[in-house]
Protein backbone atom coordinates (compact mmCIF):
# COMPACT_ATOMS: atom_id res chain seq x y z
CA UNK A 1 0.00 0.00 0.00
CA UNK A 2 1.47 3.36 -1.06
CA UNK A 3 1.04 6.26 1.28
CA UNK A 4 1.78 9.53 -0.53
CA UNK A 5 0.42 12.10 1.87
CA UNK A 6 2.18 15.02 3.40
CA UNK A 7 2.95 14.18 6.99
CA UNK A 8 3.50 16.51 9.90
CA UNK A 9 6.35 14.32 11.07
CA UNK A 10 9.67 15.92 10.39
CA UNK A 11 13.06 14.64 9.47
CA UNK A 12 16.34 16.36 10.18
CA UNK A 13 20.00 15.65 9.81
CA UNK A 14 22.01 17.27 12.58
CA UNK A 15 25.68 17.86 12.11
CA UNK A 16 27.51 16.44 15.12
CA UNK A 17 31.02 16.13 13.74
CA UNK A 18 32.46 17.37 10.48
CA UNK A 19 35.49 15.93 8.75
CA UNK A 20 36.42 17.01 5.23
CA UNK A 21 38.78 15.02 3.03
CA UNK A 22 39.66 16.06 -0.51
CA UNK A 23 40.23 13.42 -3.13
CA UNK A 24 43.08 13.45 -5.65
CA UNK A 25 40.60 14.02 -8.51
CA UNK A 26 40.33 17.71 -9.45
CA UNK A 27 37.10 19.32 -8.33
CA UNK A 28 35.85 16.43 -6.16
CA UNK A 29 35.52 16.69 -2.39
CA UNK A 30 34.27 14.21 0.18
CA UNK A 31 32.68 15.08 3.49
CA UNK A 32 31.62 12.76 6.28
CA UNK A 33 29.79 13.57 9.50
CA UNK A 34 27.46 11.91 11.96
CA UNK A 35 23.78 12.68 11.47
CA UNK A 36 20.50 11.87 13.19
CA UNK A 37 17.27 11.07 11.37
CA UNK A 38 13.88 11.27 13.09
CA UNK A 39 11.01 9.38 11.46
CA UNK A 40 7.58 7.90 12.15
CA UNK A 41 6.63 4.48 10.82
CA UNK A 42 3.61 4.65 8.49
CA UNK A 43 2.89 1.03 9.49
CA UNK A 44 2.75 1.32 13.28
CA UNK A 45 3.10 5.01 14.17
CA UNK A 46 6.35 4.21 16.01
CA UNK A 47 8.69 7.19 16.44
CA UNK A 48 12.38 6.41 15.83
CA UNK A 49 15.66 8.29 15.95
CA UNK A 50 18.44 6.76 13.86
CA UNK A 51 22.08 7.90 13.95
CA UNK A 52 25.01 7.08 11.71
CA UNK A 53 27.59 8.30 9.21
CA UNK A 54 26.45 10.56 6.41
CA UNK A 55 28.84 10.80 3.43
CA UNK A 56 28.67 13.39 0.66
CA UNK A 57 30.71 13.47 -2.55
CA UNK A 58 30.62 16.73 -4.50
CA UNK A 59 32.18 17.32 -7.92
CA UNK A 60 32.13 20.51 -9.95
CA UNK A 61 33.74 20.78 -13.38
CA UNK A 62 36.34 23.48 -13.95
CA UNK A 63 33.91 25.70 -15.85
CA UNK A 64 31.25 25.53 -13.14
CA UNK A 65 28.67 24.27 -15.63
CA UNK A 66 28.18 20.72 -14.33
CA UNK A 67 27.77 19.56 -10.73
CA UNK A 68 27.43 16.03 -9.33
CA UNK A 69 26.29 15.33 -5.75
CA UNK A 70 26.09 11.86 -4.16
CA UNK A 71 24.96 11.28 -0.57
CA UNK A 72 24.68 8.13 1.54
CA UNK A 73 23.39 7.86 5.10
CA UNK A 74 23.64 4.52 6.93
CA UNK A 75 21.97 4.81 10.30
CA UNK A 76 20.62 2.58 13.05
CA UNK A 77 18.15 3.34 15.80
CA UNK A 78 15.55 2.15 18.27
CA UNK A 79 11.92 3.25 18.20
CA UNK A 80 9.70 4.25 21.11
CA UNK A 81 8.05 0.79 20.93
CA UNK A 82 11.44 -0.91 21.38
CA UNK A 83 12.00 -1.99 17.77
CA UNK A 84 15.52 -1.74 16.29
CA UNK A 85 15.90 -0.46 12.73
CA UNK A 86 18.66 -0.20 10.14
CA UNK A 87 17.95 2.83 7.95
CA UNK A 88 20.03 3.26 4.77
CA UNK A 89 19.29 6.30 2.58
CA UNK A 90 20.82 7.38 -0.73
CA UNK A 91 20.42 10.44 -2.97
CA UNK A 92 22.12 11.43 -6.23
CA UNK A 93 21.88 14.37 -8.59
CA UNK A 94 23.51 15.99 -11.59
CA UNK A 95 22.97 19.70 -12.15
CA UNK A 96 23.77 22.44 -14.67
CA UNK A 97 23.55 24.98 -11.81
CA UNK A 98 22.96 24.94 -8.03
CA UNK A 99 19.33 24.74 -6.85
CA UNK A 100 19.87 27.97 -4.90
CA UNK A 101 22.09 29.72 -2.42
CA UNK A 102 23.04 32.93 -0.71
CA UNK A 103 26.12 34.94 0.23
CA UNK A 104 29.02 32.47 0.40
CA UNK A 105 27.04 29.23 -0.04
CA UNK A 106 25.08 27.20 -2.58
CA UNK A 107 22.74 24.27 -2.17
CA UNK A 108 21.54 21.36 -4.26
CA UNK A 109 18.14 19.67 -3.83
CA UNK A 110 18.29 15.93 -4.46
CA UNK A 111 15.64 13.22 -4.62
CA UNK A 112 16.48 10.26 -2.41
CA UNK A 113 15.19 6.91 -1.24
CA UNK A 114 15.55 5.04 2.04
CA UNK A 115 14.40 1.85 3.69
CA UNK A 116 13.73 1.30 7.39
CA UNK A 117 14.55 -2.38 7.92
CA UNK A 118 13.37 -3.87 11.20
CA UNK A 119 15.73 -6.17 13.05
CA UNK A 120 12.71 -7.79 14.69
CA UNK A 121 9.01 -8.31 14.04
CA UNK A 122 8.06 -4.70 13.22
CA UNK A 123 7.13 -4.12 9.56
CA UNK A 124 9.71 -2.61 7.22
CA UNK A 125 8.93 0.55 5.26
CA UNK A 126 10.42 2.57 2.44
CA UNK A 127 10.41 6.30 1.94
CA UNK A 128 11.14 8.82 -0.80
CA UNK A 129 12.45 12.02 0.70
CA UNK A 130 14.25 15.03 -0.74
CA UNK A 131 17.47 16.31 0.80
CA UNK A 132 19.21 19.68 0.50
CA UNK A 133 23.02 19.57 0.45
CA UNK A 134 24.85 22.79 1.38
CA UNK A 135 28.21 23.66 -0.22
CA UNK A 136 30.64 26.36 0.95
CA UNK A 137 33.84 27.04 -0.96
CA UNK A 138 33.50 23.86 -3.03
CA UNK A 139 33.07 21.63 0.04
CA UNK A 140 29.78 20.06 1.17
CA UNK A 141 29.18 21.24 4.75
CA UNK A 142 25.80 19.80 5.73
CA UNK A 143 22.39 18.57 4.67
CA UNK A 144 18.78 18.55 5.80
CA UNK A 145 15.74 16.65 4.61
CA UNK A 146 13.11 18.57 2.66
CA UNK A 147 9.68 17.84 1.17
CA UNK A 148 8.16 16.26 -0.78
CA UNK A 149 8.14 12.87 0.80
CA UNK A 150 6.12 9.71 0.80
CA UNK A 151 6.17 6.45 2.74
CA UNK A 152 5.33 2.88 1.77
CA UNK A 153 4.60 0.22 4.36
CA UNK A 154 5.99 -3.19 3.35
CA UNK A 155 3.81 -5.04 5.85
Amino acid sequence: MRIGRTMTAWALVMVATLTCVSSARAGATHTEFVGTFFLVSPCTGEFSAATGPLKITYNENRGGTHFVVHLTFKSTGIGDQGNSFIVPYEANGQFAAPSGGGPGFTFFDLAGHGEAVSEGSAPNFGFDLGIRVFVVGGTPTGANFIAPFSFECHG
